[in-house]
């Protein structure tokens, strides 16, 4: 075993680093694929600063260029660590100096490391904290010379030229901590949210900047299970005014849960209500809030919870009762200048209807200003206009973006949109004198950036001629409102890069410098074996197409393609059981783009050979399948009638064309599914037959006509499933056939010779089968049913033939549990199976013989030490369950199916540092193929049934390197194969590796 200590996904043996996993794919081009991800102007406009993994693909750094383009870029992070990435959200300061930035270690990371760098790159980064919680604010103080974090728990400060250690600013006691935090905009003190005093109850305080300063308690005595707290989230409990001198918070002060609003002193003093006085006994609650620019009122909205609120608007020092502005707000905004509320409203609680209104802060001089669905509005930064976007008034799918004065409609302008176009992302200039927005005005589905005249004129392009497939992913306006910054794949399509545009037009002139050929253009995105081969799917930077491969178990030789001048949908490849034919689907070689089906020998001798046409690559699943012998292909196939699919047949090497099998349908019928015989004669199928959305199930053979299998349906019934017995003689199927919404099991001959009869016991009223099995030799049938008791599902065994009654194979269930879905059947004639405690919650494993000649075995009792099973598989003898335990972190564990020993840990990691998150079985059954690791880093294993040590199977990754979920054992169980990022994070390639006990340099499987 790994001993506990070794926190990271390790290997045994170094050796198996060097050639234990071979590469079968052929190599994969390399192309440009660096993105820019985030851009910002620094305040006086001179330099970009922007995330981008410009260096090496997916691995996310800061930098910075001259903002008009040209110069060249500076790294502004230090190297690295490996999976290290500058995190999303960096911080300017005001003077534009400096960049504060966040660096985590993993895209799922909740902590970072704080860093700060001059923005021209002219000294390295400086680490300022060395763990920070992620998404959660970074604050600059009000001079700059310190920046406020939380590190958990706890708000912290630091100073930010690195030059002191961090300290905590109003330190807790143990089991305390801090919810929300704000600064002053004008002095060195912070208000926070933090359950301080009682554990139980968050209240308001504010503390000097300074080390050991000793906090003050800002809002008064709360009644009993009252807090602050915001409106679904402690981050909108207060506000400071922004002269500094004035907090409002939200708290329900003087009766529990009626939510009031307060302000006070941010140097301390008696709090005084601000809200109406009259709230709780009215049952409202006040809920979102704002204060002026002046810092003179507050703006507010009240009403009972989720439903449309009240306008009010108060001063801030509580001097005079409310002033109510409007009724059924819907979200509001202040203008910058403090002088009007922009607001939304609904026409009535039931109505799609918002209209659009401004109001001066004391209720004079209101304005409508746009009618219409409302989506979404902006105020320009000087206060003078509104930008908003409406569906229009008939109710059509299209919207129109208007510009109008704030405060009054008379100079409304609609701006320029493609009516059917996606949704324009728009802003105002700093300025006010533009309005930019991003959509699909020239051409439908392509986004391209324009600037309009807020009060009027003909939008212009600002970005330069997209390649095919390119767009503006976004855009930033620079502080002058002179000129843009666009992110756009304008050189190649899908390599986002930051361009420098004017504001009224010209040149694009790069920004972000050139990006290298640091990517893997495609890769493999499916596989199957067969035969000592393997056949995979790799496409060249179009993830839904891509051309089909084989290649050898051995690999290092070139991959033969068969699919030339084909594109091959995603996952719509099947090969033949011997390996020597695959069939798969294909959307380019007619005229008309129809889907079609294709099937080409895997050695490469022989040209593809259409099969049908006419199919659905969205349901390929479904579509075609390859027959047990492998020498034909039934498919579904809307040739003769648009829409409407039919079953047909095929020789899988296209000797003569496919003929259909699904005779006459009912008029605007269709056959659904399908199931294709292995050694008998008979299609079976389910079918629109004699109604259009009444599913039959029918069977046809050779040169007769097609034979209906289910009984006569009552109003309403319908099929849904069915299986094939081993011997093809019956079919047991799943259907409400009875009684409309009642579901049962029935058993029928595939000739249909014999009616139909009902296998399971009847069922309590709203009683249905909810899952079933045919067992191996075809004799019983194991379904999953609330038969007994309503809402409790149980499992029962029946005859399959109907010679005797079904009999219940679970034990005793306790009140509340259930016996789950996704039950197995074993080749040593048990069903293996889950069953939940009370809520569905935590289930166990049990084992029950088929034909219920002895009680369930409990294999793994609920709520065990081995935690929640949530998934199992059996080894092929039976004489195992494999499954995945634990709570939090997943661990694989094998118990034997007799109950004569309890869980085994398969793998050997420790409890806490790593997840196995899927898991295979090998022919033998002694084989356990685990794929674990964190989230985005998972790597491959092999383990044993008897709990021997594991050992890594996949080859040495990249920093960003991980496996694939889609592993596969070959048939003979000599090997695995899998796809795995070895050298791009974006580009999976395909690997094979032995596991038959020998090491790396072995002879593949010949």
């Amino acid at each position: 075993m790994v001993p506990a200590a070794v926190l990271a996904l390790t290997i045994v043996a170094p050796a198996l680093l060097e050639g234990g996993a071979r590469k079968l794919n052929d190599p994969l081009p390399r192309a440009p694929g660096g993105d820019v991800r985030e851009a910002r102007y620094t305040p006086d406009g001179a330099r970009l600063v922007f995330r981008a993994d410009a260096e090496q693909d997916e691995v996310v750094e800061l930098f910075s260029a001259p903002a008009a383009g040209g110069g060249p870029r500076v790294k502004l992070n230090a190297p690295l660590p490996p999976g290290n990435e500058v995190e999303q959200g960096f911080l300017l300061t005001p003077d534009g100096a400096r960049v504060l930035f966040l660096v985590r270690a993993s895209g799922f990371a909740s902590v970072g490391e704080l860093h700060v760098a001059p923005v021209d790159g002219s000294a390295p980064a400086t680490l300022l904290a060395p763990s920070v919680v992620l998404f959660r604010p970074v604050r600059l103080a009000h001079d700059g010379a310190h920046v406020l974090y939380l590190d958990g728990v706890r708000l912290m400060a630091a100073a930010i030229d690195g030059g002191a250690p961090p300290f905590e600013l109003g330190p807790l006691a143990p089991g305390r901590a801090v919810a929300a935090y704000d600064v002053s905009p004008v002095t060195g003190r912070v208000a926070y949210l933090a359950n301080r005093d009682d554990p139980a109850t968050f209240e308001l305080y504010a503390v000097d900047l300074v080390p050991a300063a000793t906090p003050l308690r800002l809002s008064a005595p709360l009644v009993a299970g009252g807090e602050v707290t915001g409106h679904g989230s402690y981050e909108g409990a207060f506000r400071i005014s922004p002269d500094g001198g004035t907090v409002v918070y939200r708290a329900d002060q003087l009766e529990d849960d009626a939510f009031e609003l307060f302000s006070v002193p941010l140097a301390g003093g008696t709090p005084v209500r601000v809200s109406h006085a009259n709230l709780a006994l009215a049952g409202m609650d006040a809920f979102a809030f704002a204060i002026d620019a002046a810092s003179t009122r507050v703006v507010f909205d009240v009403g009972p919870n989720g439903f449309t609120n009240s306008l009010a608007s108060a001063p801030l020092d509580g001097s005079a009762a409310p002033i109510d502005l409007s009724f059924s707000v819907q979200g509001f905004e202040l203008d910058p200048t403090g002088a009007r509320v922009v607001y939304r409203t609904g026409t009535s609680l039931f109505s799609n209807r918002r209209d659009l209104h401004s109001v001066a802060l004391d209720g004079s001089a209101p304005v409508f200003l746009g009618v219409g669905d409302i989506v979404s509005f902006a105020i320009d930064p000087t206060g003078t206009r509104v930008a908003f976007e409406a569906y229009d008034q008939q109710g059509g799918s299209g919207t129109s973006l208007r510009s109008t004065p704030i405060d009054t409609n008379a100079g409304t302008f609609v701006v320029p949109l493609e009516p059917f176009g996606s949704t324009p992302e728009y802003r105002f200039s700093p300025d006010g004198q533009h309005l930019l927005y991003r959509h699909d005005l020239d051409v439908f589905g392509r986004l391209e950036l324009y600037s309009v005249p807020a009060a009027g004129g003909m939008p212009i392009r600002l970005n330069a001629p997209l390649p095919a497939g390119g767009h503006v992913d976004g855009f930033d306006v620079r502080p002058d409102s002179a000129a843009v910054s666009l992110r756009a794949d304008l050189s190649v399509a899908t390599v986002i890069e930051a361009f420098h545009a004017p504001i009224g037009g010209g040149a694009n002139v790069r920004q972000s410098d050139d990006l290298p050929d640091n990517a893997l253009l495609g890769g493999v995105i499916a596989f199957q074996a067969r035969n000592r081969s393997a056949l995979y799917l790799a496409h060249a930077g179009n993830p839904s197409e891509g051309q089909l491969f084989a290649t050898s178990y051995r690999g290092n030789a070139r991959a033969r393609l068969l699919t030339p001048s084909q594109n091959v949908g995603f996952n719509s490849f099947q090969v033949s059981p011997d390996g020597s034919q695959a069939v798969y689907l294909t959307t380019n070689t007619g005229t008309a783009g129809d889907v079609e089906l294709f099937s080409v020998r895997t050695d490469g001798s022989t040209a593809p050979v259409r099969l049908g046409r006419g199919l659905s690559s969205g349901t390929a699943v479904f579509a075609y399948r390859i027959s047990p012998a492998g020498s034909a292909v039934g498919f579904l196939s809307d040739r003769r009638f648009e829409g409407l699919r039919e079953l047909y047949l095929a020789p899988i090497d296209g000797a003569f064309p496919a003929t259909r099998w699904s005779g006459t349908l009912a008029p605007g019928g269709e056959v659904l599914d399908f199931h294709l015989p292995s050694s008998g004669t008979r299609l079976v199928y389910r079918a629109e037959g004699t109604s259009v959305d009444v599913f039959e199930l029918y069977s046809r053979a050779a040169g007769a006509p097609p034979a209906r299998l289910d009984g006569p349906l009552v109003a309403g019934g319908d099929v849904l499933s069915y299986q094939v017995s081993p011997d093809e003689s019956f079919v047991v199927y799943l259907a409400d056939q009875a009684s409309d919404e009642v579901f049962e099991l029935f058993r029928v001959p595939t000739d249909g010779s014999a009616p139909a009869v009902r296998l399971n016991a009847p069922l309590v009223a709203g009683g249905d089968v909810r899952e079933y099995h045919l067992s191996a030799d075809g004799a019983r049938v194991v379904y999953l049913a609330d038969q007994l008791a309503n809402d409790r599902d149980e499992l029962f065994s029946v005859p399959s033939d109907a010679s005797a009654p079904a009999v219940r194979l679970n034990g005793t269930l306790p009140s509340g549990g259930d016996v789950l879905a996704g039950l197995r059947l074993s080749a040593n004639g048990l069903v293996v199976y889950r069953a939940s405690t009370p809520g569905g919650l935590d289930p166990g494993l049990f084992a029950a013989p088929l034909d219920g000649s002895a009680p369930a075995l409990l294999l793994v009792q609920p709520m065990s030490p081995f935690g929640s099973v949530s998934f199992f598989r059996l080894t092929p003898d039976g004489g195992h369950a494999v499954f995945l335990g634990d709570f939090f972190h997943h661990h694989v564990y094998g118990v034997p199916t007799d109950g004569s020993a309890g869980p085994l840990q398969l793998d050997d990691f420790p409890p806490t540092a790593v997840m196995v998150t899927n898991f295979l079985v090998t022919p033998d059954g002694m084989g356990i193929v685990l794929r674990a690791g964190p989230k985005g880093d998972e790597r491959l294993y092999l383990g044993n049934i008897d709990g021997r040590p594991s050992f890594e199977l996949g080859p040495a990754l990249g920093p960003q390197g991980s496996i694939g979920a889609d592993a596969q054992v070959t048939p003979d169980g000599h090997a695995v194969l899998f796809r795995a990022e070895d050298q791009d994070p974006d580009a999976f390639e395909l690997f094979l590796r032995v596991i038959d006990g020998r090491l790396s340099g072995a002879d593949a499987p010949r």
